[in-house]
């Protein structure tokens, strides 16, 4: 499972302190756009996609958590549209109209990214944080956890 694993940054970002409390799906082509991208509150929980309650006859499937989100593909904008990621910007940089322009693009899409693409490799010595396994050390605020 490790060689999958990937990590975030958000240097580029500007959000390198802490990790965005959004949730976040897309598909990245190899030529660094974005075939579709989802910002949504959807946890991926039972409250949000909803559990069957009860004893029959009066079971039924119960929600307890109501979720929103977006969904951008670039067939919204018209043919001959391109979806490419922005840093701190909310519009696309002028390597990217040209690179846009060149592909015979007409219209460009820039989405605000809250992490910095790509994702990085584990390294060697990175260890992936899981909740119930003990940490040792302090955190860059000089904090330590029981």
């Amino acid at each position: 499972m490790r060689p999958l694993l990937r990590q975030w940054t958000a240097i580029e970002a500007g959000r390198e302190l802490a990790a965005p409390h959004i949730k976040t799906y897309g598909r990245v082509t190899r030529e660094g756009t974005l075939d579709w991208f989802l910002l949504s509150s959807a946890n991926l929980s039972k409250a949000a996609w909803g559990a069957t309650e009860g004893k029959p006859p009066n079971s039924g499937l119960r929600i307890r958590s109501y979720e929103a989100g977006v969904l951008l593909d670039p067939s919204l904008w018209g043919d001959k549209t391109v979806m490419v990621p922005t840093y701190k910007s909310d519009t696309p940089s002028e390597e990217q109209v040209k690179w846009a322009r060149e592909r015979g693009y007409k219209t460009i899409v820039a989405v605000r990214m809250a992490w910095d693409l790509p994702f990085q490799v584990y390294g060697r010595d990175d260890v992936p944080w899981i909740t119930n396994q003990k940490v040792e050390g302090t955190d860059w605020l000089g904090g330590t956890w029981p």
